[in-house]
């Protein structure tokens, strides 16, 4: 009876050893034209021509301890899923006859360290790295074209990415969550930053953006807490909502003049930016925009902003001085509230023209700060000691400013140029006394200068 027992269990033992044997082959054809095989060293091999054919269950799903995935010359796609959620991969060899890797195709293959991209590639897919955290870097191929959307979302331990010239555009959130990535230089063929592709990125020091851009959207480079500085080129158009929110460690972003957008809460909460000067060109400051700058000490703010909305510059509590434009027609609620170290308002117009503009409630900074009127003179070139004529007094001042005799201020070095080659020299005090003689007419240009405000 033992022994009777013992066959039936050694035959049920063969049994289920051919069931896994069926249910988990080592190769086979996939599809009409490519094959797949694992290796004893656990190497995925997939060979032959064409794309990967469309499918819910790939071949090797159920091989277990797949390390490494070799797709070879001939192979044009990686399709949608082929890698989903493959634990034990880490890392993926990419022909260059590879165009396209699908959409989630190594979606959350948490152990995956390496990706060797081909020359071919020109689309990676929505999601087709996301959760891979164990990945360090991503260095990819010239020929590129686009980066879709959460391609490499939370990605935790890259660390470094090299854009080619070649890419044309990134997706939504396409890095965001990559808490490891130092440094990003994007490419001139990018003309806007998308939504959310790098908030979250921790330790973002570095950012370099191509002289083509023209919008950096909403929340762009949110919380990148490791973020020092930006320079913006000229020619962005738009700053959106939450763009650099929480960038707490940023201490410069100089705004161009090209800017006709700056969203609200664009710079909330960048506590160590020393100054905030803001474009005319803008229209307007939106709610929060500077909400917490606190180690801001000066705002300046172009002429054509004709509103500042509520909240603007709240908690800006070093600010001590305020250049406000006329062109500013409203001032919303709170906008400068808890500005408390502004003692000096700069107004380029009348006491008449200040009492015109809507300044609400919460904005004591401004109701009770000294308003002092920004004066502006015009001289006229070659006139250096500024009596309204140019004569031979002017020409010896030249003489001895050339000979370096005496000093010019800056003042005199812009009205003493007449000839305007960037220098002051003998040329120049000859000008003026031929000026003074009548041998020429004297110039029409007029400089202008901004007094300071008493």
């Amino acid at each position: 009876m033992k022994k009777a027992v013992s066959v039936l269990c050694v035959i049920l033992l063969l049994f289920l050893i051919g069931v896994v044997a069926i249910a988990a082959p080592s190769s086979g054809e996939f599809g009409e034209n490519l094959f797949w095989s694992v290796d004893d060293n656990g190497t995925l091999t997939v060979s032959g021509e064409g794309p990967m054919p469309a499918t819910d269950q790939y071949p090797w799903k159920n091989v277990s301890n797949v390390k490494a995935a070799v797709i070879g010359n001939g192979v044009t796609t990686i399709g949608a899923r082929a890698f989903w959620e493959l634990a034990s991969l880490k890392s993926v060899t990419i022909a260059d006859t590879v165009e396209s890797v699908g959409i989630y195709a190594f979606y959350n293959c948490r152990s995956l360290e390496t990706v060797s991209f081909g020359k071919g590639l020109k689309t990676i897919s929505s999601h087709a790295f996301r959760g891979c955290e164990s990945l360090r870097e991503a260095l990819f191929q010239e020929g590129l074209v686009s980066i879709e959307n959460h391609a490499f979302f939370q990605c935790g331990g890259l660390e470094r990415v090299s854009f080619p010239s070649s890419l044309e555009s990134l997706g939504i959130h396409s890095f965001e969550g990559c808490e490891a990535l130092k440094e990003v230089k994007i490419p001139e063929r990018i003309q806007s930053v998308p939504q959310y592709a790098f908030y979250g990125c921790k330790a973002l020091e570095t950012v370099e953006l191509p002289a083509r851009l023209t919008a950096i959207e909403a929340n762009a480079f949110r919380e990148c807490e490791s973020l020092k500085i930006v320079n913006f080129p000229e020619g962005l158009k738009k700053i959106e909502d939450h763009a650099f929110m929480d960038c707490v460690l940023l201490e410069v972003a100089d705004l161009p003049d090209s800017l006709t957008e700056l969203g609200g809460y664009a710079f909330y909460n960048c506590r160590m930016l020393k100054k905030i000067d803001i474009p005319g060109s803008a229209g307007k400051v939106e709610p929060f925009a500077f909400y917490n700058c606190y180690s801001a000490t000066e705002i300046s703010i172009g002429e054509g902003i004709t509103e500042i909305d509520k909240g603007a510059f709240r908690n800006c509590s070093k600010v001590e001085q305020a250049d406000i434009p006329v062109s500013a027609k409203a001032i919303r609620d709170g906008a400068f509230y808890g500005c408390l170290a502004v003692t000096k308002v700069n107004y380029d117009g009348s006491q008449e023209q200040w009492s015109g503009i809507a300044i609400e409630p919460n904005n004591d900074p401004l109701l009770s700060a000294k308003i002092n009127q920004v004066k502006k003179e015009y001289y006229q070139l070659g006139d250096v000691n500024t009596d309204g004529k140019i004569n031979s007094v002017d020409a010896r001042y030249l003489l001895r400013i050339s000979a370096k005799l005496e000093n010019a201020t800056e003042l005199q070095g812009k009205l003493g140029d007449i000839n305007e080659d960037g220098k002051i020299n003998s040329i120049d005090a000859r000008l003026a006394l031929r000026i003074s003689a009548r041998l020429i007419s004297a110039p029409e240009k007029q400089i202008e200068e901004i007094l300071p405000a008493v």
